[in-house]
């Protein structure tokens, strides 16, 4: 998703929301830090084979920032079967961290979310992360 074009001051709200914030994102076995600049975010994969890691880069290390959960989760959200607030509750999405990083990484999000409905390219991303759940559960939605 090209979230810059498609959506730019959503883009932008986002990445001065998160200008000099670290987040420990973990997707099932698939672990990321999100690091961001002011100007842009960067993502970088951590090799893992298992949910401990192999390798973690230094900023990731150190994030104030960890979120956990499961694809089938994201999707739930997304769906609408579960809130967001439930998933939280219940330890589904797991997101640790200071109050105020965590306030300033919620508003970042809806800013994401606010560009990504509006975004031409979101289905397509959306169809990714439904397949990509489906070829590793085996089910089909």
């Amino acid at each position: 998703m090209c979230l810059d074009r498609e959506a730019p001051g959503c883009y932008t709200r986002m990445c001065a929301r998160m200008s000099g914030q670290a987040l420990d994102l973990q997707i099932g076995d698939e672990r990321m830090a999100l690091i961001g600049d002011g100007q842009r975010l960067g993502l970088t994969r951590i090799l893992t084979r298992t949910r401990t890691p192999t390798r973690a880069p230094e900023p990731a290390a150190a994030a104030p920032v960890q979120l956990r959960t499961e694809r089938a989760i994201i999707l739930a959200i997304l769906d609408g079967e579960l809130s967001l607030r439930d998933a939280v509750g219940d330890d589904r999405l797991a997101v640790r961290g200071p109050l105020d990083r965590l306030l300033i990484l919620h508003a970042a999000l809806a800013d994401y979310l606010h560009g990504a409905v509006r975004s031409a390219s979101f289905p397509a991303l959306l169809q990714r992360l439904r397949s990509l759940h489906e070829r590793e559960t085996g089910s089909m939605q």
